[in-house]
């Protein structure tokens, strides 16, 4: 199993914010596309722990990663 997350510097402690997919500055697809590269046939899961932005939701914000996963990865959903 894959624990899929990404992070954005800000400068208040302790330093960085969970983000949706994409967002941040790991280089999410990179990684996916190393897992591939190995053979990886595994789960991946795709959490966020609050919602960082005031005006953003917590239906938002897993809108917003299961796209990513969806439009940008290019994985499938499971039912």
């Amino acid at each position: 199993m894959v624990h899929l997350k990404d992070v954005r510097s800000i400068a208040a402690a302790p330093g960085y914010q969970w983000v949706e997919l994409g967002r941040g500055r790991v280089d999410v697809k990179g990684c996916v596309a190393a897992l591939k590269d190995i053979g990886f046939d595994g789960w991946a899961i795709v959490e966020l722990d609050r919602v960082v932005d005031a005006a953003g939701s917590p239906k938002a914000s897993a809108a917003a990663n299961r796209d990513y996963v969806v439009n940008q990865l290019g994985l499938a959903l499971s039912p």
